[in-house]
């Protein structure tokens, strides 16, 4: 993961960029994508808005839908954002946002085109300070989800896997299983039965450090389901599009099929134009833990510290 620390930081900026109160995941449950290094794509686009904190290239299209359909964030001082680069955009391919301001916070060379009257800026300057921020949280949060108690999600079954939440019980509940991600790359479909619009699955994987995803699954709603990859460095999504929200802040992202949900990874590399989908079937509204305001506040103290050090030396 790239990490670029630049200027001052204002605490103020951060503590609302920590906030536990911007949604389930923070200032990143807005942003369809949210990758804490370089993107490259060949094409494509996004429902949602993007925000990246390295370099990007390639050709993409960014937020391809108005508000109200999905959310247009703020991201610090950088208003109504489609996307927003922290580090360069280089001169391969042409991206394009349609609902947003574009933002870059290095050079600027290729083309970008900006539509819907919306504009080309340049990132402010509490960017990447933000970044950071996010990343912290991220990582805080993988940690509270890997740590709730779960069950064993069966897998033996060659071909479909079934888990049923309870026709008669109460809603809003929230269901954590550990998944071993070796099953995750064989050709197989889990379903879920009587998940309710306001209840919460997390789905822990855990083992190799490369995961390929070849799964299929189906679901009323994939806005309460949350995989949380605890040990993966690199995910392949490469046999069958993915549902849900994929929460790997430390693992690099291959993309050849869609993606149903909210992203939030290491840095991302989009083959042959697959989708990011977004919005109320999407986005991420489940009950997962969040990082105490406490936490917040001293991993906000700690960014600060690390920038006056950097400053003096």
């Amino acid at each position: 993961m790239q990490c670029f620390l630049k200027g001052g930081i204002v605490l103020g900026a951060l503590a609302l960029g920590l906030s536990a109160n911007a949604g389930p995941l923070g200032l990143a449950n807005d942003f369809n994508a949210v990758v804490f290094g370089d993107w490259n794509s060949n094409g494509g686009h996004s429902d949602g808005s993007v925000a990246i904190q390295g370099n990007a290239k390639g050709n993409y299209e960014f937020k391809q839908r108005p508000s109200p359909q999905v959310p247009t964030p703020n991201f610090g001082s950088n208003g109504q954002v489609g996307v927003v680069v922290g580090g360069n955009k280089w001169a391969t391919g042409v991206m394009r946002t349609l609902n947003g301001n574009a933002y870059v916070g290095g050079t600027r060379t290729g083309d970008i085109q900006v539509n819907n009257g919306f504009q080309l800026r340049n990132a402010g300057s509490d960017t990447n300070t933000i970044f950071i921020q996010m990343y912290q949280r991220a990582v805080t949060q993988g940690q509270l989800m890997a740590a709730l108690t779960g069950i064993t999600l069966p897998t033996a079954n060659p071909n479909n896997l079934s888990v049923n939440l309870g026709a008669g019980r109460t809603s809003g509940q929230r269901f954590v299983y550990n998944v071993d991600s070796s099953a995750l790359g064989q050709l197989k479909t889990l379903d879920i039965q009587n998940l309710r619009g306001d209840d919460t699955i997390v789905f822990n994987v855990r083992g190799d450090d490369r995961v390929t995803w070849a799964w299929s699954v189906n679901a009323p709603t994939y806005s309460g389901i949350i995989w949380n990859f605890i040990d993966a460095k690199a995910i392949d999504v490469s046999q069958r599009q993915f549902n849900g929200t994929l929460f790997a802040p430390k693992s690099s992202l291959i993309m050849r099929q869609n993606v149903e949900g909210n992203v939030l990874v290491s840095s991302m590399d989009i083959v042959g134009g697959p989708e990011l989908h977004f919005g109320n079937r999407f986005q991420f509204q489940g009950d997962v833990p969040v990082p105490e305001p406490a936490t917040l506040i001293a991993l906000a103290a700690g960014i600060g510290a690390l920038a006056r050090k950097r400053r003096r030396s």
